[in-house]
């Protein structure tokens, strides 16, 4: 998890399918970002809108 903007999120999920069931998981340091990861963010709600928001 990374801090940003004073928002805990997890900006990218590396998506794995097996049996049809999805499994997301918090990016380790050697990840790389490509086109069509699936994203994700964690953390509260009013801390996803202000850092959506980008205030």
């Amino acid at each position: 998890m990374r801090r940003v903007f004073g928002v805990n999120i997890a900006y990218i999920g590396k998506m794995e399918a097996e049996e049809g069931i999805r499994t997301y998981r918090i990016p380790m340091a050697d990840d790389i970002i490509e086109i069509g990861d699936d994203l994700f963010i964690l953390g509260g709600r009013s801390d996803l809108e202000r850092f959506l928001s980008g205030t």
